[in-house]
């Protein structure tokens, strides 16, 4: 028995990233390769964002205006 089937790659991405790789994998026409990709990208962007958003700033509680 092969194991690097689909549905070996399926799992792993299952164990490795958790709700975010079942979500991708239950849309249509993803496979496993177009998952690991889409997950790569969907981390790279998280990171990205969370990176220039903070700036190493504590986070403010809202203050009404007025």
């Amino acid at each position: 028995m092969k194991k690097n089937g689909a549905g070996f790659q399926e799992a792993n991405l299952v164990l490795s990233h958790g709700k975010t790789a079942a979500i991708v994998l239950a849309s249509k026409g993803i496979g496993p390769k177009t998952a690991s990709r889409v997950i790569g990208k969907l981390r790279r962007m998280r990171r990205s964002f969370t990176a220039s958003g903070s700036r190493g700033r504590e986070r403010q509680p809202f203050e009404r205006a007025g």
